[in-house]
């Protein structure tokens, strides 16, 4: 693929912890996760990591293991949203099933948008803004996160004139952003 010109491969594994992951009915293991990863490194293609909080049974535990599974596996860009509500899904059908939600919710308004739309739900109990910005912090701030980028740029010199436009033109990271990107 890196010899046919891919410049890198995004990867919507949601979490690190095989709980949330056999919640999502998402059908893969933390383990062939960190071994699709691992391939792609080897590759020397850059990894967008797409990961999802608040899903049904997310507590400290599982968001711990998906902190750790961040460090092990070190993607060069790192994307988080939080759980929203899509009116139609699974999930928003399940929310009104168990009253975790307010009667007068416009369904239209995401989660980003209105942080109490949720009533009696566990997830939300947890502070899931402050654990995104922590998460992308301990990601962007690390300095083996750092080496690692530094490789990749050696590698994959023409990125360097995409992420230097990138840089000039938001002047930082902005860890506020609904989507984390850098």
């Amino acid at each position: 693929m890196r010899k046919a010109g891919c410049i890198g491969i995004s990867y919507g594994v949601e979490s690190g912890s095989q709980e949330i992951l056999n919640s999502m009915n998402k059908g893969i293991t933390v383990e062939q996760a960190k071994k699709a990863l691992k391939w792609t490194r080897k590759a020397n293609i850059p990894i967008n990591l797409d990961l999802l909080l608040g899903y049904i049974g997310e507590n400290k535990k599982t968001l711990n293991e998906t902190e750790l599974f961040i460090k092990s596996v070190l993607p060069e860009i790192l994307e988080i949203t939080i759980l929203e509500l899509i009116e139609g899904t699974e999930f928003y059908n399940l929310a009104i099933k168990k009253n975790w939600i307010r009667k007068d919710l416009n369904w239209k308004i995401i989660l980003m948008e209105s942080k109490d739309q949720f009533i009696n739900y566990k997830p939300f109990k947890i502070n899931l803004w402050k654990l995104r910005r922590k998460f992308s912090k301990m990601l962007y701030y690390s300095p083996k996160w750092w080496l690692s980028f530094m490789k990749t740029l050696i590698r994959n010199p023409f990125l360097i004139v995409p992420i230097l436009d990138f840089v000039l033109k938001n002047r930082s990271f902005n860890l506020n952003r609904k989507y984390l990107t850098m």
